[in-house]
C-alpha cells in the first residue's frame, strides 16, 4: 500500500494524485499496492487507513478493492467490514459447496454483505456448447 512510505497522517494531507494513478480508461483511476512489509501490514489496522478510505468515498463514485482470498487471510474480512459488500470471485471446479458455504457463513457471521459472485476460469463441456448450438439455431430460424 502506498501510504507505508509516507508520514503516518498522509491519507489526509496529500493530494490524492499522490496515491491514485488515472489508467488509459476515462474515469477509472487504480491505487496500486507497493511493497508488503511488516509496516504495510498494520496499516489495515489503522485510523490512517480508515481515514484514507473515507477520503476515497467522497472523491470517487465507486470504489473495488481486490483482496486475496477470504479463507486464508483477514484482509479479506478486515476490509469487508469496511466496505458496503463484497463481490466473491470463485475459480470454476476447485472449490467444494461446502468450501463455498463456510465462506459465506463466515461473511454472514461479520454482518457483511455479498452483493454478487463472478464465477472465472469457466469452461463449457463441449457435448454443452454443441447442444446450446443447436437451441441457438432453432430459435434463429423461427425469428
Amino acid at each position: 500500500v502506498l501510504l507505508r512510505s509516507h508520514a503516518p497522517d498522509a491519507a489526509n494531507h496529500l493530494p490524492l494524485e499522490s496515491f491514485v494513478r488515472p489508467t488509459s480508461t476515462p474515469g477509472l483511476s487504480v491505487l496500486p499496492t507497493g511493497p508488503v512489509d511488516s509496516t504495510s501490514m498494520t496499516l489495515l489496522h489503522s485510523a490512517d487507513f480508515y481515514s484514507f478510505l473515507q477520503r476515497c468515498r467522497r472523491d470517487f463514485d465507486f470504489i473495488l478493492i481486490d483482496t486475496p482470498p477470504l479463507m486464508l487471510y483477514a484482509d479479506a474480512r478486515i476490509l469487508g467490514r469496511l466496505s458496503d459488500g463484497v463481490v466473491m470471485v470463485v475459480r470454476a471446479n476447485t472449490r467444494s459447496q461446502e468450501e463455498l458455504k463456510a465462506v459465506c457463513e463466515r461473511l454472514r457471521q461479520d454482518q457483511i454483505s455479498v452483493l454478487g459472485t463472478i464465477l472465472n476460469d469457466w469452461r463449457m463441456d463441449p457435448i454443452q456448447t454443441r447442444a446450446y448450438g443447436r437451441y441457438r439455431d432453432h430459435y434463429q430460424r423461427h425469428a
